[in-house]
């Protein structure tokens, strides 16, 4: 599972950890990203905060990556 290392409230990286590790703030499906800031319960940036991601979005980038790189199917 993705977690968070949150230091100063500040997130500095970004994890894989097993069940159980508390070294780290679990972070689920939130895209949370190095400079996030995490206060305690909720994870923000730029002001707003992270919330879970919209489906599909994933699909759309590897689409619009796949444009850019020549790499599109069926062309």
């Amino acid at each position: 599972m993705r977690a968070a290392i949150v230091e100063n409230g500040v997130v500095t990286n970004i994890i894989v950890i097993s069940e159980g590790y508390e070294g780290a703030v679990p972070t689920g499906e939130l895209p949370v990203a190095i400079g996030d800031t995490f206060d305690g319960t909720d994870f923000w940036r730029d002001g707003a905060k992270v919330d879970v991601p919209v489906p599909g979005l994933d699909q759309d980038l590897e689409q619009v990556i796949d444009i850019l790189t020549g790499e599109r199917e069926g062309v």
